[in-house]
């Protein structure tokens, strides 16, 4: 159990008899299931001994139905289908047939090559199409493994506000294979990632039930990792559609096939726009991942850091006493920031716009209208004060249609051909970024209502670069 802004946060679920019979009856349904059982199961079961009559926490079959109950809000139909949708993942691409050792990663805290040594593992052959996309991409995807919180589990470091949209997705263009997508590349990586997260934690469990490990893992064993999402640098250039997509993908797929693979998510070093930026993606996590992912200002960061993580394993560079002989995360150097390219380099910050409220009478619509050129970006996010939401649409213009058009006067019918989207949510957040000269409409529209009047809270702005 670890306190984090005031709040118990504890890394199972409270099982209460309800939950306990939902595990017993998953763990019936996987054995009728899957004859034999899923290999990721039979390898937690030979690295991570457990007795049949061990209570749920302890025992490594029960886990594992557990997370994917967890992932799905405790519906077993839904845990099930997760399930075997993870297997036949698994399946398609030898995850459990296949060593992620040694990383092509960064991890520091342990000996790789004792591990797969302890666990019988052959070592993964080098120079593979792993070794080629993290030889290609480390450097615009900051990342790695940094020894582990004071539960014993590994912590991933994502330096997310070093990463320069633009150049990222031109160099995942690069290396994604022929006839596939730069969310394929991107997921590439991700998966070996997972792959390095799955042997370390196994490992640390392992070392606990051999009591080499000195942790407080009263609560029972380690199955997740923490995620450290550090911000600095950060600015509304990032809110670029193509990366955020990428993003959304990937965190889609990842939650998709890894059931409760994360036990708390800590976004450091945050800016003041952090939050809305959080809107746009937040859309691409299940609710239980939602609720953990903290939020810590530069001054706040080795704070909510140390609630999880002994400040012996904290990077000085947070204010930690940890100082790696080749970096704490390689590649990342904290007083000599990437700098950013000519193209990137824009006065965009955005944190100065205000929150305005518009009123929308019934029968009406509120719109706001932009002249983009190429490249440009309109970012946005908007709640309704009111229970149920406004129809929300979107609209690009070419230039050249966009020059004939009478914008005091423009509506949605005359728009119809040029939608790009069409919803209605009670909030939303998004940006846009045109792929040539044009007009960005963005409308509210509450012509369907007869007396009612809906009020809605905004910030939407149009980047402006130097």
């Amino acid at each position: 159990m670890t306190v984090i802004g005031g709040k118990k946060v504890y890394r199972y679920a409270r099982l209460t008899p309800e939950r306990e019979a939902k595990i017993t009856e998953l763990v019936q349904l996987m054995r009728s299931t899957f004859n034999p059982l899923p290999k990721q199961l039979l390898r937690m079961i030979r690295y991570n001994v457990s007795s049949d009559d061990a209570p749920t926490t302890r025992n490594s079959t029960r886990v594992f139905c557990y997370c994917f109950l967890q992932a799905r809000e405790w519906s077993v139909p839904k845990a099930l289908e997760m399930m075997k949708q993870s297997v036949e993942y698994r399946k398609a691409n030898k995850l459990d047939e296949r060593s992620e050792l040694p990383p092509a990663m960064s991890v520091r805290g342990w000996d790789t090559a004792e591990i797969a040594q302890h666990f019988l593992i052959t070592p993964r052959l080098t120079d593979t199409r792993v070794d080629f996309l993290f030889n290609h991409l480390r450097h615009h995807f900051k990342m790695g493994f940094h020894y582990w919180d004071r539960n014993g589990l590994p912590t991933l470091y994502v330096m997310l506000g070093e990463v320069r949209p633009r150049n990222a997705l031109r160099r995942l263009k690069q290396v994604a294979r022929v006839g596939h997508t730069v969310h394929d590349a991107a997921f590439e990586m991700l998966q070996h990632v997972m792959g390095v997260g799955e042997s370390l934690v196994w490992f640390q469990q392992n070392k606990l039930d051999r009591q080499c490990l000195d942790v407080d893992a009263s609560e029972g064993q380690i199955r997740s990792v923490n995620i450290v999402l550090d911000m600095r640098g950060l600015n509304y250039k990032h809110l670029w559609k193509p990366a955020i997509d990428v993003m959304r993908s990937a965190l889609s797929r990842l939650f998709l096939y890894y059931p409760d693979c994360v036990h708390r998510i800590l976004a450091v070093n945050c800016p003041p726009m952090v939050l809305f930026a959080y809107k746009v993606v937040r859309s691409a996590l299940p609710a239980s991942v939602q609720r953990k992912v903290s939020f810590a200002t530069p001054a706040e960061t080795l704070g909510l850091l140390s609630t999880l993580i002994d400040p012996q394993y904290i990077p000085s560079h947070y204010g930690g006493s940890c100082d790696c002989a080749d970096t704490c995360v390689f590649a990342y150097d904290p007083v000599h920031a990437t700098p950013q390219s000519d193209e990137e380099t824009s006065t965009c910050a955005r944190d100065d716009v205000l929150t305005e409220t518009i009123r929308i009478n019934a029968g009406c619509d509120y719109v706001r209208v932009f002249t983009l050129a190429a490249e440009e970006t309109v970012a946005w996010e908007f709640a309704s004060t009111e229970s149920k939401g406004v129809l929300f649409r979107t609209y690009f213009v070419p230039a050249a249609t966009a020059a004939e058009m009478r914008w005091a006067r423009v509506s949605a019918k005359e728009l119809s051909s040029f939608l790009v989207s069409k919803d209605t949510p009670v909030e939303g957040a998004d940006a846009f970024v045109a792929t040539e000269a044009g007009t960005l409409v963005l409308l509210w529209d509450n012509r369907r209502a007869w007396f009612s009047q809906k009020r809605v809270q905004m910030r939407v702005y149009k980047e402006i670069c130097d």
